[in-house]
């Protein structure tokens, strides 16, 4: 892939509460916000716990629940679809790029859903939906029937038949990495008609690089799946001047071809041109999605309490961990000159810098206040109450995450952090400073050459209206936040979802007389 992209847009189904979310925009900033067991927390675990499923190998689709040093538990397939009689649970992305086989400028749009289902006591992926631009390729996998099946804009273009015992797919399949899964279809067939279009061209040029073959051949499949006519097509001009004389000839000639066709062989050639060029980029599209929540980071609501020494490891690690028990070794960790600019980050924002002591084999956390310039009167993080022990493992990831890519190296894949809570054992004054530093974290990402998406699920009024002030002092803009409501339904039991948004002054669009008021009794 090359270009800008982003994961714009996020659907889930059947999955505890969340019966149907539709499709949420995720923004550079996204709030989740409602009363307790709303569906919130299950919305935002959906990205660790797909991540935590495909670091590992599995027997099953997803890692439902992990070991200890996994991020999220739900349990298993069955505690987590929704308890209404559903036997399937779907995910949806949609998400914008450019693919190396781009033939112009445009990006191409992806919409991914794949669909979980469990029968005697066995988890399979039957059925994934890809619309790749605007032609949808369906890839059905009936366990029931035994047969796998591939349609494209809902015309059947293969069929086959396997033994229901090969059908059982592991982790890899929630991201399709497998190249033995639905997606392992022999479409040599496809490859041998089309390349019956090319033999009279190449029989008159025997010297002929197959190469610029292969670029008609994405040029037409690419407009074709943007639902372009051949005519359309034809003036498409390759950005490549030296093989435009050479690839024009070629693509004028294959189009004449599939003209000159009855319609129903010219349908038949139509549908092999989408599907040879779905199957040129697919392991993109595998490789965006795998990278994006490869790379999501989660903070965990209940971050560890600090304690008074740790004890020093000859160990180095990339990050701090969900709860911040390694924040010792962690800083311990950083190069002098990346630890003392943290340190003035942490004085600009919050007023206090972190100090690293090691004695006989132990480590130390202690905080020195602004005042003390010296940094002669350490406190032991210890005796500072929960709000600095609880903060801590939140900035130093957010500061270390936006200003190091040394494990995320595709920039062009946005950055996740998703929070839990982040307000938790902070006096309001500290929740203010911590949402300028959410704030200041998206400038520094993107200081730095990519863009940082932030998950954050909040119970903090005071979080949500610093928002809005940033908004009306042009600190932030309004359409790089987003919230989406959290509600449920007392009768199904299930989610209901709203979104609002901040206009251009920071009111709140769409928002909801007394949210955060105490529900009246009847």
């Amino acid at each position: 892939m090359r270009g800008d992209s982003i994961l714009e847009k996020i659907q889930i189904k059947n999955m505890r509460s969340l019966s149907d979310t539709g499709l949420i925009s995720l923004s550079p900033i996204t709030l989740l916000v409602g009363e307790n067991s709303s569906g919130k927390s299950t919305f935002l675990r959906t990205f660790p716990l797909i991540k935590q499923s495909i670091c590992k190998r599995t027997d099953g689709p997803l890692l439902w629940a992990g070991d200890i040093d996994d991020y999220v538990d739900f349990g298993s397939f069955s505690e987590t679809v929704t308890n209404d009689g559903s036997d399937e649970i779907v995910f949806r992305f949609k998400f914008s790029t450019k693919f190396k086989a781009n033939s112009n400028r445009q990006p191409d749009h992806i919409d991914y859903s794949i669909t979980i289902v469990s029968q005697d006591n066995r988890e399979y992926v039957s059925k994934v939906c890809i619309y790749l631009n605007q032609t949808k390729f369906d890839f059905i996998l009936d366990p029931t029937s035994s047969s796998n099946e591939i349609r494209i804009d809902e015309v059947s273009v293969f069929k086959s038949e396997k033994r229901k015992e090969e059908l059982i797919f592991g982790v890899e399949d929630i991201l399709l990495r497998d190249k033995k899964s639905i997606f392992d279809f022999d479409i040599s067939f496809i490859r041998k008609e089309i390349s019956l279009i090319f033999e009279e061209f190449i029989e008159k040029h025997i010297n002929f690089p197959y190469v610029y073959v292969i670029s008609v051949l994405s040029l037409i499949g690419q407009g074709l799946c943007k639902n372009m006519s051949l005519e359309e097509i034809s003036k498409i001009k390759p950005k490549d001047a030296k093989s435009r004389d050479i690839i024009l000839p070629i693509l004028e000639n294959i189009i004449k071809k599939l003209n000159d066709m009855e319609p129903l062989q010219k349908e038949q050639f139509v549908l092999r041109f989408k599907l040879k060029f779905f199957y040129e980029i697919f392991s993109q599209i595998e490789a965006y999605l795998e990278t994006y929540f490869r790379n999501v980071h989660y903070i965990a609501p209940l971050r560890a309490t600090a304690e008074r020494y740790y004890r020093l490891r000859n160990l180095a690690i990339d990050e701090v961990d969900y709860q911040g028990k390694n924040m010792a070794i962690f800083l311990n960790s950083m190069l002098p000159n990346r630890l003392k600019k943290f340190q003035e980050w942490t004085l600009k924002y919050f007023g206090f810098k972190v100090v690293v002591n090691k004695n006989e084999g132990h480590l130390s956390i202690k905080i020195a206040l602004q005042s003390d310039e010296n940094a002669v009167n350490l406190v032991n993080l210890s005796d500072t109450g929960f709000g600095y022990s609880q903060i801590l493992p939140i900035i130093t990831q957010l500061w270390d995450l936006s200003t190091s890519r040394k494990t995320f190296k595709q920039k062009e894949v946005p950055l996740v952090i998703a929070i839990e809570q982040p307000e938790l054992h902070l006096h309001p004054s500290l929740q203010a400073k911590l949402s300028e530093v959410f704030i200041a974290s998206i400038r520094l990402a993107k200081k730095h050459g990519y863009k940082l998406q932030l998950l954050l699920e909040t119970h903090s009024e005071t979080i949500v209206n610093y928002f809005g002030r940033a908004i009306a002092r042009d600190n932030l803009k309004s359409e790089d936040i987003s919230v989406i409501l959290f509600d449920k339904d007392m009768n199904t039991k299930h989610t209901i979802i709203q979104t609002s948004k901040f206009d251009k002054d920071g009111y709140l669009l769409n928002w909801p007389i007394g949210f955060f008021a105490p529900r009246s009794e009847e």
